[in-house]
């Protein structure tokens, strides 16, 4: 009886991930953003390998050079040079290999806790899971950025700083989420006939809520990566991100704002590569919806 069960657990799991993926791959452009996606990670994970320069290296051919001016693409340095001469294929490598690890890291930390938060909150109920919501409540009524901006002064300056930040204040929605999603489990059938048989807390949570409430969780963590990138580029534009001289995609902007006209090269790159990152996340969270969502999908 119980092999039996578990085959047809088994199958059914499987027969689900099958239908899951097979309604992603209708969505073309999800399809598309997610190779796309697969190609820029692989490539900014092996930064160091193909970039031809050190990103903070002063051009070899000019080693007096303090302060200059950019220099155009060429046969010697692809995308052409900043104000530093530095090599802005390698800054491009490097700092998107950065951008999306304070986005993966800063999404990895809110999701934490917004399903640790939002758990509590929807299983609880009652005088606990008002005094968590008016909490969320608080958070979002403050203007993130700004807390960031003042959270960013009071830090010592750092990649892993911006990481705590993004990921300590991008919780609250995932939170609400997986409370409205323990709240309607709370009433189906299942979940009170576990209740009947005398299932533990933990149990219920781990083995019947959350696993259920996770199709939302999966795309929420989607869409909070671009959201992170963003945040890190506009706290890099301003001089709160990234210190110099590590490059980021938003610190590479900041040193392009002065050359917008005389230097195009220096804006167009990493402003391209942070549309194409957030754009292929977006694709693709758009995609895992559709998928993810029982009531859309057909054979």
């Amino acid at each position: 009886m119980n092999e039996a069960t578990v085959h047809i657990r088994r199958g059914h799991s499987e027969s689900l991930w099958r239908l899951t993926w097979r309604q992603f791959r209708r969505h073309r452009l999800a399809l598309f953003s997610l190779g796309l996606l697969i190609v820029l990670s692989v490539v900014a994970l092996f930064a160091e390998q193909l970039a031809p320069y050190d990103p903070n290296d002063i051009d070899p051919r000019n080693p007096n050079v303090i302060r200059g001016y950019p220099q155009p693409p060429d046969a010697t340095h692809l995308l052409g040079t900043d104000d530093f001469n530095r090599d802005l294929l390698s800054r491009a490598l490097y700092g998107m290999r950065l951008s999306m690890l304070v986005g993966v890291f800063a999404m990895l930390i809110g999701v934490s806790v917004g399903v640790v938060v939002g758990t509590v909150a929807g299983y609880a109920g009652g005088a606990l899971d008002n005094a968590l919501m008016r909490t969320v409540d608080i958070f979002l009524s403050v203007p993130s950025f700004m807390l960031f901006l003042a959270l960013n002064a009071l830090l010592q300056p750092g990649i892993w700083a911006i990481v705590l930040i993004l990921g300590m204040f991008s919780w609250m929605e995932v939170s609400r989420l997986v409370r409205a999603e323990f709240l309607a489990l709370k009433e189906r059938d299942f979940v009170l006939a576990a209740h009947a048989i005398g299932v533990t807390p933990r149990q219920m949570v781990m083995r019947h809520l959350l696993p259920n409430a996770m199709a939302p969780i999966i795309v929420a963590a989607t869409l909070a990566i671009p959201a992170a990138i963003l945040s890190e580029s506009a706290l890099s534009f301003i001089g709160l991100g990234v210190p110099p001289p590590d490059a980021s995609l938003g610190s590479m902007l900041q040193d392009a704002k002065a050359w917008l006209i005389d230097a195009w090269w220096m804006w167009i790159i990493p402003g391209a590569l942070i549309s194409v990152i957030v754009l292929a996340f977006n694709f693709v969270g758009d995609g895992l919806r559709d998928a993810l969502d029982p009531t859309l999908h057909r054979r």
